[in-house]
């Protein structure tokens, strides 16, 4: 498996296939995502995994400079359970650090907040519910302040 950076057409599928599976494809296109970073997971040229990182975004009621979004993460059912999500944040939270981020965060399902804080990230508010998609929790982590951006 390999992890590179790629354009937002080539990971709609899974985003609709896993995250949107109910909506129109067309509701996989997020204001954003034409200057955000799109990371994918892939094995035999079969993208896996996903997920986006969207700069210079604040997160809600704590925002503050140097914040930025990750936002639909997504591992293709037949492959969950096999390390793709964990290799994912690393390089998710690799590429925040390198790029100047000091904090990341998420509008986390709460079926995977379990996920989020066993790989270090802290929950931050109650429990809300996003119309058609379910219960979700913000979940942050913020940058190490060792120089080789420490992995969770």
């Amino acid at each position: 498996m390999q992890i590179s950076q790629v354009d937002i057409e080539s990971i709609r599928p899974l985003r609709h296939q896993v995250l949107r599976p109910n909506q129109p494809f067309d509701q996989t296109l997020y204001p954003g995502d034409d200057t955000a970073i799109h990371l994918a997971a892939k094995s035999a040229n079969t993208i896996i995994g996903i997920t986006s990182l969207y700069p210079n975004t604040p997160m809600p009621d704590a925002g503050q400079p140097g914040d930025m979004r990750l936002r639909c993460m997504a591992v293709d059912p037949t492959c969950q359970g096999k390390g793709i999500g964990t290799a994912l944040i690393h390089a998710t939270l690799d590429h925040a650090w390198r790029s100047g981020a000091t904090r990341l965060w998420a509008n986390a399902r709460t079926t995977a907040l379990s996920f989020y804080t066993a790989r270090g990230f802290a929950q931050h508010g109650d429990t809300f519910d996003l119309p058609d998609i379910g219960p979700h929790v913000i979940v942050a982590i913020d940058r190490p302040t060792s120089p080789a951006f420490a992995r969770s």
